[in-house]
């Protein structure tokens, strides 16, 4: 087959030029080529976009203002004060009543519970046992039965109580204003004027109430606000001078657990400013320090 391409025009048709297929295919191969180097090349691919992260804002300021102190329920440890957000309250046995022994990097560990303005408490709690001291700082700390009140770093939201028991001097505070010991200790101390009494294991003085039956505490409301029992979640422990199988629990109403001795509940007395102090001794005549047999010390 002849392939042929004409000039069009007056001028007679003359024959331009005879292609082979060969020829039309390298025809063909060379405008592709040059069609391709025509286009530029890009030396490198564009960036690729993203979505701009959101600028972090700024670490919220503490709350501030007058503090409240609630009552939260524990299914293991009972009534403990929090505060008004549930945030767990505790402690401190190095410290005297109204005097807060914890500074500097302590109160940073364990941050102060600071009010600005009057502090106030909920349901179940005696505004009678609130109270407040002034720090080296000038801040206004809050206490409940003269025990100075502290918040643990560590604890992250309410509920979370990781510094019961830390080096066995940092403890939650019963509704009544005393520690509740993860395994309380009683042991024996040596009173200058009433000989050899019991004792907890930071060396506060423990009374009987006579008013009291055998493993039954007649103490409750005011009267364990004033003489806040000693509390314990698991069994309590014997110390020097302690005989074990005298030691005994009872469960009271709020589901806390009272330690006793010799069938006798034990207590405290918050008007015993430090460790050593017996001024709740026959108080109305029925208040009683403890000898190590367990009867009261007249």
């Amino acid at each position: 087959m002849r392939m042929w391409a004409y000039r069009t025009g007056h001028s007679p048709r003359l024959p331009l030029k005879r292609f082979t297929p060969t020829v039309v295919f390298v025809i063909l191969l060379m405008m592709l080529a040059a069609c391709t180097q025509a286009t530029p090349t890009p030396t490198s691919a564009p960036a690729p976009t993203s979505t701009p992260l959101p600028t972090p804002t700024s670490t919220q300021e503490p709350t501030t203002g007058p503090a409240q102190l609630t009552l939260s329920s524990d299914a293991q440890l009972g009534s403990i004060i929090t505060d008004s957000e549930g945030m767990v309250l505790y402690l401190f046995t190095n410290d005297e009543r109204e005097t807060s022994n914890c500074s500097g990097g302590c109160a940073n560990a364990w941050p102060p519970l600071i009010t600005e303005g009057d502090a106030s408490v909920g349901e179940g709690l005696d505004s009678n046992r609130l109270g407040t001291i002034t720090r080296d700082d000038g801040s206004t700390q809050v206490t409940y039965n003269g025990w100075p009140l502290y918040y643990f770093a560590r604890d992250e939201k309410p509920g979370d109580a990781t510094g019961q028991a830390v080096n066995d001097v940092w403890w939650l505070v019963s509704a009544n204003g005393g520690p509740i010991y993860s395994t309380a200790l009683v042991t024996t101390s040596v009173h200058p004027e009433l000989g050899t009494v019991l004792s907890d294991a930071t060396g506060r003085i423990l009374y009987l109430f006579t008013n009291d039956e055998p493993n039954t505490s007649n103490c409750s409301g005011g009267c364990a606000g004033a003489w806040p029992p000693l509390l314990t979640v698991e069994d309590p422990s014997a110390g020097e001078g302690v005989t074990e199988s005298l030691l005994g629990v009872i469960s009271r109403g709020d589901g806390t657990k009272q330690v006793t001795y010799n069938g006798w509940p034990l207590y405290y007395y918050p008007p015993d400013e430090k460790p050593g102090d017996a001024t709740g001794q026959a108080v109305n005549d029925v208040w009683w320090v403890v000898d190590a047999s367990g009867e009261a010390v007249q």
